[in-house]
């Protein structure tokens, strides 16, 4: 049953407790202990989860710098006049939600540029 560890990888915890009958409590706890910290490090990287402003004096420090430092940032940009560009903001959201280790800015692109 240990030779199975290698593919637990993608089973959430709850699915690991029902696998407690097949497999040594050792191996099982050691399994988990690796799994919770991992779990530990991505929620640590998740910090962001929703989208953020982004003007002309912040952006050389929220874009240029935190993306040169390796952090992941992507910036929309859009003309705060036409309605079209306003459809993005609620994908953009979502996108910020679902991804929350990447930094997700907006901006009127005429006082951002």
């Amino acid at each position: 049953a240990a030779e199975n560890i290698d593919g637990l990888d993608h089973l959430r915890l709850n699915e690991l407790d029902q696998l407690e009958d097949d497999v040594e409590e050792d191996t099982l706890a050691a399994y988990r202990k690796k799994r919770l910290a991992e779990l530990k490090q991505a929620k640590s990287v998740a910090k962001f989860g929703q989208v953020r402003q982004v003007t002309r004096t912040t952006f050389v420090q929220e874009v240029t710098q935190a993306s040169a430092n390796g952090q992941w940032v992507v910036c929309l940009l859009y003309v705060d006049a036409l309605s079209s560009s306003h459809i993005m903001f609620g994908p953009w959201e979502q996108a910020a939600k679902k991804f929350p280790a990447v930094k997700f800015m907006r901006g009127v692109a005429s006082e951002v540029v």
